[in-house]
């Protein structure tokens, strides 16, 4: 049975696997010390999630079914507030008007991707019940905010989700699961298209670089190395291999940099690394320009930034440090699946399908401090708040 803590033993272990490939020049050697503390917690992770088989499958029986009119009220708000938000902003992303580091009104544009995701959840999990075209073209409508900031990030959470939610909901069988894959592989594809476009169109360099299928530039960020990969094109997929790849590369550029940590900081390591961070950044207000600052020692080149979930712990308190966020990320997960038990679990699938996405993009951030993400773990329990206000305005 799918769980978040066997999808995290799977995407580590592939990014693993990409980064002993060797196919890029940019990427060092994993040392054996790191390489044991990840394929450590790769099996603490699926011999936990062997033991929690039994209740995830308990959790997921439940269904979602909610109002079209409702949805369509939502609908019409979230195409009101990104209007909004594309006039205060002088334009779209999609369109090439701004730029998508500086687009969306403060305050009001995370407020309607936090929504616009929340919809789409609940929209495509109706569509899992009635199974109307109806309700699924509504559901796609939801994708408008993150498309047109071009949030691919945003877009790849939503689609984990939704694919979780089918998963759960359906019986999964061989034609169901070749449609999958395909889906994935089209998904990668899109991603990667998608990725050209605004690489391409960011650079506005004078190569003359406009197909979306030219890759030409990842293949110069990545490091390609094309003695490898001369007789393989793959072309807009080379997105998939760097993206997924590169954060594990990081994470030992990390380690290699920084080697033995003397000056430990423990609040500040349980304060920036296990709450929101709308929280820890009123706390620690500083801490983002410091990540930034140690950019060049923790980054295989300037471009790919990112380096796992364990990058800041391992600078704020060395190999300590990856010992306890291991901990605590398997802790957390036990202890919301416990809750979803306890108190809300109709809405469980809900809330094991989002912490299954933030287990999965662990390999690339810490998505629990990311309260664009985090937050919307509070939706089953939402849910849950409104259902017993309905009820007891019916009594």
């Amino acid at each position: 049975m799918i769980n978040p803590l066997t999808l995290y033993s799977v995407f580590f272990l592939f990014a693993l696997v990409l980064n002993l490939l060797h196919w890029s020049i940019y990427f060092p050697s994993i040392s054996g010390k790191l390489l044991f503390f990840l394929l450590s917690t790769i099996f603490v992770a699926l011999f936990i999630g062997f033991l929690q088989k039994e209740k995830i499958k308990m959790l997921t029986k439940g269904k979602i079914n909610i109002s079209i009119k409702i949805i369509k009220y939502c609908l019409v708000f979230v195409f009101f507030v990104t209007i909004i938000d594309g006039i205060y902003s002088g334009g779209f992303p999609l369109l090439g008007q701004v730029d998508y580091s500086t687009y969306g009104m403060p305050i009001l544009h995370p407020f309607l991707i936090l929504f616009s995701e929340s919809l789409f959840i609940l929209t495509f999990n109706t569509y899992l019940v009635d199974e109307r075209a109806e309700t699924l073209f509504l559901a796609i409508l939801f994708f408008i905010p993150p498309v047109v900031a071009l949030s691919r990030g945003t877009f790849l959470i939503e689609i984990l989700i939704a694919v979780w939610c089918y998963v759960y909901t359906k019986k999964i069988n061989l034609k169901k699961g070749i449609t999958i894959f395909f889906i994935g592989v089209f998904s990668v594809y899109v991603f990667g298209i998608s990725g050209n476009y605004r690489l391409n169109n960011q650079v506005e360099n004078t190569s003359g670089i406009k197909n979306i299928e030219d890759s030409t530039l990842i293949k110069q960020v990545g490091g390609i190395n094309t003695d490898i990969l001369e007789k393989v094109n793959l072309s807009p997929l080379y997105w998939t291999y760097v993206y997924a790849a590169s954060p594990v590369a990081n994470l030992q550029k990390t380690v290699d940099s920084y080697g033995d940590i003397t000056e430990q900081n423990t609040r500040k390591f349980f304060i920036t690394q296990f709450m929101m961070d709308f929280f820890s950044k009123r706390v620690y207000p500083n801490y983002a320009n410091e990540k930034k600052a140690s950019s060049l020692m923790t980054q295989v080149n300037s471009t790919l930034t990112v380096g796992t979930a364990y990058r800041e712990s391992y600078i704020l308190l060395g190999w300590l440090g990856l010992f306890f966020f291991a901990t605590g990320i398997f802790l957390f997960e036990l202890i919301y699946i416990k809750l979803l038990s306890a108190f809300t679990p109709e809405f469980a699938t809900i809330g094991i399908a989002i912490l299954n996405s933030i287990y999965c993009l662990l390999i690339f951030s810490n998505m629990l401090v990311y309260s664009g993400v985090s937050m919307l773990l509070v939706l089953p329990f939402v849910l849950k708040f409104l259902k017993i206000i309905r009820i007891n305005k019916k009594v």
